[in-house]
């Protein structure tokens, strides 16, 4: 009877154990989301130290971090927007970078960009769920910035050929399935941004690394 018992125990830990992995799992803190939030880390962290990006960070309105933009196939990344008044920064909704031609010389390894976005119709363009770089929003390199610019971008330089990536004419586009798998239940990117909604210990370094650019 003993041995029935402690049977029982232990199976009962074991079901316990597999319904927090299970919970764990759907959250999206593990797999391919959090895979590009890491990522995203080691990219802003390379550039958070480069002139031209230390000149305008104070003046943006969101980031687009894509940690790996492959040539054939473009690439995710996260989005995060400044809270308004703040040092601080919304959690990442996650992004695509699509197009059939980059302008790149890409590596095995890919390319490493981050978008700067600079004011609120840009912002409100991305919100919109799919926008075309210099197209619908004005795209320049963050080292020829000129007043009026919606987006500024700038490749990490250990990850790209210098002067060699430019996502104008790429499509960026919304990934919805992503960011309900991350954040585990229906969300928009709105709610993300704009609501700050939601909030994932996953992230936290993430907003932690952005709000770190920022000058006092």
């Amino acid at each position: 009877m003993k041995s029935i018992k402690r049977l029982m125990k232990w199976s009962g830990f074991f079901i316990a154990a597999l319904a927090l992995s299970a919970a764990h799992s759907s959250s999206g803190t593990e797999g391919a989301q959090q895979s590009v939030v890491d990522s995203a880390v080691t990219a802003l962290t390379e550039l958070s130290s480069a002139p031209e990006f230390k000149k305008h960070i104070n003046q943006a309105r969101g980031l687009l971090i894509v940690p790996s933009v492959m040539k054939s196939g473009g690439g995710n990344g996260v989005m995060l927007s400044r809270v308004s008044g703040s040092r601080k920064w919304s959690y990442p909704a996650f992004y695509s970078v699509s197009s059939s031609s980059y302008g790149l010389q890409a590596n095995k390894s890919g390319n490493a960009i981050v978008l700067m976005i600079m004011n609120d119709n840009a912002m409100d363009i991305l919100l919109s769920g799919t926008a075309r770089a210099g197209k619908e929003v004005s795209i320049a390199a963050g080292s020829a910035a000129d007043a009026g610019v919606d987006v500024l971008q700038f490749p990490v330089m250990s990850m790209a050929e210098p002067d060699s990536l430019t996502v104008t004419g790429a499509t960026i586009s919304v990934l919805k399935k992503w960011n309900q798998e991350y954040y585990g239940r229906m969300v928009s990117v709105t709610d993300i941004l704009v609501d700050h909604q939601v909030q994932i210990a996953g992230a936290d370094s993430l907003r932690r690394a952005v709000a770190g650019t920022l000058s006092r």
